[in-house]
């Protein structure tokens, strides 16, 4: 009997699923939801303005802004921004001025740093981004008057387009004390700021050491205070280029150019940067695989490879980046100066060493006798007879190397090339009335040579477009002996 019960109950549990599927209606298809596109980021282009903007500074005791590379005052004053579009025009902000710079600071005519009493935006630079403290730069032994110009718009396309920092730039006219000083080209200063080199900024007076430091490769590091600059003691003092020859590392120390507030903070960004040094060493001379503890001291990892161990303390995507610049560029001081590193040590933060902020390149693109166009590597120049070792220390590397070579391919296939040649031949034709009263102003820059290492040709240019035309020429010229000996390489 209860066998018959258990098999009726079955009966009707399948025929009850049975009816179930016969009477279930087909859902209706939904389509899926549109995937958006991810926003289009134009390319960095540069503001052609009809006319030059005009910044008039003014001390208030009207004195003159005098000062060389070791001496120099801030002057309490007022700036003044016309010729210009009327949202960015103001008059008569308050601010302190001073001469700023290292070797071009003893030139005749002074390059400048302005600091605004209260942060603002300068001609709607770096996205209308507001700060106080902005660059005048004089260009003074450039004729051509546009290496900086050029270099800082290839730092636009290829570093701060690529998610880095790089600063923005404009060419204007400056007067002080309503005297006609020429024409400069107005810059960001190199600093921390959240819309400029992105690390943590501590308190006004906080000593702990977990902050973000911008960092300058330099070789005044020690005319700076003690408690803002250091010196590494290598793990190995020399390198191997890529043509095999041993090389000292540069005997340039490191200027911290962010806040610090306490010698704590130097040494441990000295320790970070001296063990961080030695792991990357290590990993790629000696096939030996460590890392950082947490407070940043070496321990045994399980790293088997260089790559892996050197991706894991230094944003290499960065270096690429940086060394494609500076071979591009071809620029003699980046073995001992003007060169940018950064890292955020605060809890929760980026803390692999990041190379960005490019800087200071009217000793660049062509106006130095060496290195020349066609000359390799020119980030292994052995000028004082060392190199800079953060763009030579992985040089041998092939996973290195052929990122180096995918990004020229970038850079290449975004015609980075045309955009540098427009816009020195547009600049040219715009400013050229500006340039002739540059000249008339400061006549030994043109027809001479301001700095004896420059090259002999500076002699025989008369007008500023003389001079641009060989810049272009050298920029050019770049281009194919890269392409070719890159190419070769890979």
């Amino acid at each position: 009997m209860m066998k018959k019960i258990i098999c009726l109950f079955l009966t009707l549990v399948i025929l009850a699923v049975m009816c179930a599927g016969c009477g279930k209606t087909e859902e209706p298809d939904i389509p899926d939801e549109p995937v958006p596109e991810p926003p289009v980021v134009e390319p960095y282009s540069p503001v052609y303005a009809e006319k030059l903007p005009m910044i008039n500074i003014d001390t208030l005791d009207g004195s003159e802004i005098t000062g060389d590379r070791t001496h120099a005052e801030y002057k309490d004053s007022t700036v003044t921004l016309s010729s210009c579009d009327a949202e960015y025009a103001f008059e008569d902000v308050t601010a302190e001025v001073k001469v700023r710079g290292n070797y071009t600071a003893n030139y005749p005519k002074k390059p400048y740093r302005i600091r605004f009493t209260k942060k603002r935006g300068f001609l709607g630079m770096n996205d209308g981004a507001e700060c106080r403290n902005w660059v005048l730069l004089a260009d003074y032994k450039d004729p051509s008057m546009l290496r900086n110009a050029t270099a800082n718009y290839l730092g636009q396309l290829m570093i701060n387009d690529d998610g880095y920092y790089s600063t923005d730039f404009r060419p204007v006219e400056v007067t002080v004390n309503g005297k006609y000083r020429g024409v400069y080209l107005l810059v960001e200063h190199q600093q921390v700021n959240k819309n400029r080199v992105n690390v943590t900024e501590p308190e006004e007076g906080y000593t702990g050491t977990d902050i973000g430091y911008l960092l300058e490769f330099d070789w005044y590091y020690n005319e700076s205070p003690a408690m803002e600059n250091f010196k590494l003691d290598y793990y190995a003092p020399k390198l191997t280029t890529k043509s095999g020859s041993s090389i000292s590392v540069s005997q340039s120390g490191y200027t911290i150019k962010s806040d610090v507030y306490s010698n704590a903070q130097r040494d441990y960004i000295k320790k970070y940067m001296t063990n961080l040094y030695e792991i990357v060493y290590r990993a790629v001379y000696e096939g030996e695989y460590m890392q950082f503890d947490d407070d940043y001291d070496i321990v045994p990892s399980t790293y088997t490879n260089a790559e892996e161990t050197v991706n894991a303390v230094m944003d290499v995507h960065s270096l690429v980046n940086m060394y494609i610049f500076s071979e591009l560029c071809a620029d003699r001081d980046v073995a001992s100066s003007s060169f940018y590193m950064s890292v955020d040590l605060a809890e929760g933060k980026n803390d692999k060493l990041t190379f960005q902020a490019p800087w200071d390149w009217d000793s660049a693109l062509g106006i130095m006798k060496d290195p020349d166009v066609d000359e390799p590597l020119a980030c292994e120049k052995n000028w004082r007879g060392q190199v800079n070792p953060w763009l030579v220390i992985l040089i041998n590397e092939d996973w290195f190397w052929n990122q180096v070579v995918e990004r020229w391919t970038e850079i290449s296939e975004a015609d980075v090339r045309t955009s540098l040649l427009t816009m020195i031949d547009k600049y040219t034709e715009l400013y050229v009335d500006d340039y002739k009263e540059n000249f008339e102003k400061w006549p030994a820059c043109m027809g001479s040579k301001v700095d004896s290492n420059a090259k002999n040709e500076l002699l025989d240019f008369e007008t500023q477009a003389d001079a641009s035309a060989q810049l272009s020429e050298w920029i050019d010229g770049r281009f194919d002996f890269l392409d070719e000996f890159l190419v070769a390489e890979f």
